[in-house]
């Protein structure tokens, strides 16, 4: 870690950058929380004994029932739970924000909307992954960002909470110091919600043209018996004697919206079939072509 983030890191108090993971039972209902601080000391850890389930796949937890039988409920730690929660700004964490948070959520922790996420797969994904002509999403999983960043992982205690979230901030603390070497060469920061603040806007940018380019693509009519159907493709489809028009769309999803609404009168953003092709609808389709 360069002396630079280092400050930047330690600029912060270190509860109020939190770093969690979560197990479930059937996921769905909590039986392990882990917190820790940005010094990566663990300040709350508990299992509890779920409410609903009494039997669940414990495969990749290991979290038995029997192992939680005489644990608390975790209604009866909620307070304590959203105390750590309101004493915080930021949370890090890996896909936090649609499993841990959301499920929170549904527990009755407040404040989480207050609180700015940093989302180890954004960081990953603009300070690695993006330069490595990796997708955003697919197959990124916290055991491979571990790898890719050379921080060893042990297999063993994978999917302890305690050691999730111990290895999800090692991650964002390399992130961290990578994002700062790259896009603040001309740029002094004034501290840690700075970083977050540029990181915010380096991501929106990239995020922006990723979702352009994957929306982009091609529609095509092919005849298919009496009828014709209607069909989107990321690549440009192979053209046989059945294909009647095709075209490059900037969206392809919104495309095929506004051609089964012309159509058939109905929104579909699937492949649609329609019984007539008229001059009219072919003109039509043929306006809806990448400008």
């Amino acid at each position: 870690m360069s002396e630079t983030s280092e400050k930047l890191l330690n600029s912060i108090q270190p509860t109020t950058c939190i770093c969690f993971d979560a197990e479930f039972a059937r996921g769905m209902e909590m039986l392990e929380l882990s917190v820790v601080n940005m010094r990566g000391n663990l300040i709350y850890q508990q299992r509890f004994k779920p409410k609903r389930y009494r039997t669940w796949d414990s495969d990749i937890h290991h979290i038995t029932p029997e192992m939680v039988a005489t644990a608390p409920s975790f209604s009866s730690c909620r307070k304590r739970i959203q105390r750590v929660i309101d004493n915080c700004s930021y949370i890090v964490g890996f896909a936090v924000k649609e499993n841990d948070i959301s499920k929170m959520k549904r527990q009755y922790v407040q404040g989480f909307d207050s609180k700015c996420v940093l989302e180890l797969r954004d960081w990953f994904w603009v300070c690695h992954g993006r330069g490595n002509g990796l997708d955003y999403v697919q197959g990124i999983s916290l055991r491979f960002c571990c790898e890719e960043l050379g921080i060893a992982h042990d297999e063993a205690r994978a999917h302890s909470a305690a050691y999730d979230a111990e290895v999800t901030l090692q991650c964002f603390k390399i992130l961290f110091t990578r994002f700062v070497e790259i896009y603040g060469e001309t740029r002094q920061y004034a501290g840690f919600a700075d970083v977050v603040s540029h990181f915010s806007s380096i991501f929106k940018k990239h995020k922006y043209e990723y979702d352009l380019e994957r929306a982009s693509g091609y529609c095509t009519i092919v005849r298919s018996g009496e009828e014709f159907m209607v069909k989107a493709t990321r690549e440009q489809p192979a053209l046989d004697e059945q294909t009647v028009e095709c075209i490059a769309v900037d969206d392809r999803k919104k495309t095929l919206m506004r051609l089964s609404e012309r159509f058939t009168g109905t929104s579909r953003s699937r492949s649609f079939f329609f019984r007539k092709l008229t001059d009219e609808r072919r003109a039509y389709f043929r306006a809806q072509a990448k400008k």
